[in-house]
């Protein structure tokens, strides 16, 4: 071990992190949590928790309340809100399982070394039979977060569907 410091935000830290890497990671994070935020408020919206509930779900708790929701809808016959409302959680489930479980479950790795010698991290998913690279770039990285976002407009459609069927 080195007595290197790396500094974050003014921050020092013995941990080496390349810049890039970790502004990746912090948009994947950072557009989940709001991702999340956006299916509570709907869950809110659709009258199916309170908004202090729909904070403290988990997010596969949050996917089971929007598909209840959905029931909720068929049985009064609106299929259209129904329906926004099985998008909305099929979108939702894609980007919990497909890209903030797999960081979730990430570790770093040695993709390659610098030219000054240092090391350039990857992220790699292991769940005990097999090993999967997820990325060796930050772009790869942004990728994540890109993908995240796409599941914003199923969410958001959703709720302009149940605002308009409130009375």
């Amino acid at each position: 071990m080195t007595d290197e410091e790396y500094v974050t935000l003014g921050v020092r830290f013995r941990t080496p992190c390349p810049p890039d890497m970790a502004a990746a990671i912090g948009r994947v994070i950072y557009n989940f949590l709001s991702l999340e935020g956006q299916v509570a408020a709907l869950l809110v919206d659709a009258h199916e928790v309170d908004a202090h509930e729909a904070r403290t779900l988990m997010a596969g708790k949050k996917e089971s309340r929007l598909l209840c929701a959905a029931k909720r809808y068929d049985r009064k016959g609106d299929t259209f809100v129904a329906q926004a409302l099985r998008d909305a959680a099929a979108a939702f489930r894609a980007a919990t399982q497909d890209e903030w479980n797999a960081l979730g479950h990430a570790r770093l790795f040695t993709a390659n070394r610098t030219v000054e010698g240092g090391v350039a991290p990857g992220l790699a998913m292991t769940d005990g039979t097999r090993s999967e690279m997820l990325a060796t770039k930050p772009e790869e990285i942004l990728a994540m977060a890109s993908r995240i976002e796409e599941t914003r407009p199923s969410i958001a459609d959703a709720r302009r569907a149940v605002r308009a069927a409130s009375p």
